[in-house]
């Protein structure tokens, strides 16, 4: 009797050594970590095992944008404003906010003169004049003109005022047209730092 109860408690400690897992530790990245689990079992046996799960849940970026509703533009040109205040959580999530000029198409613009050719037209019924916009660098002067869309005008990455300069290409005061409309509509959000 007491071989057999030996021998059960030789048997029982090698099925424990074979049960117990071997877990390696590495750095929390998100996804899958290093290291793994390993059970090696003999017979009808029972196992259970847990997953152990990290998050770490980033404070979101947020920020406030005020911009003006319209310009009645010069002909030397006109300096509009962009300002975004409250930001908060763009640094520290490798982020900052990007005013792009998604199209310059106001809603009764002729639609079939929405081409490549009337990107950046002021517009009088059926005629169109050119403008250029250009983002006004931190020295005082001014960036390339934008030519085409959703190009990048203006970047923040903490709460500043910057502008940009709208300038009509063409002698308004000889056109026989003295009233010209248009719209600059813009995409504001986050992007990640290159």
């Amino acid at each position: 009797m007491k071989k057999k109860f030996v021998a059960s408690m030789f048997a029982l400690a090698l099925a424990a050594a074979t049960i117990a897992p071997t877990v390696a530790h590495a750095e929390k990245k998100p996804g899958i970590q290093d290291g793994s689990v390993l059970w090696k079992t003999t017979g009808n046996t029972k196992t259970d095992f847990g997953l152990s799960l990290n998050y770490e849940d980033a404070l979101k970026p947020t920020y406030s944008v005020q911009v003006p509703q319209s310009l009645q533009m010069q002909e030397d040109g006109t300096d509009v404003y962009v300002k975004v205040s409250n930001t908060k959580n763009l640094a520290e999530n490798n982020k900052y906010v990007s005013v792009k000029v998604r199209d310059t198409w106001a809603t009764n613009f002729p639609k079939k003169y929405r081409d490549d050719d009337h990107k950046y037209n002021l517009y009088c019924g059926y005629d169109f004049m050119k403008y250029k916009v250009e983002p006004k660098l931190s020295d005082s002067s001014y960036g390339p003109a934008l030519t085409d869309f959703n190009q990048e005008l203006l970047t923040f990455t903490e709460d500043a005022t910057k502008y940009y300069r709208v300038t009509p290409l063409e002698d308004t005061a000889t056109n026989s047209n003295p009233y010209w409309w248009g719209q600059i509509n813009f995409t504001i959000g986050v992007e990640n730092i290159k």
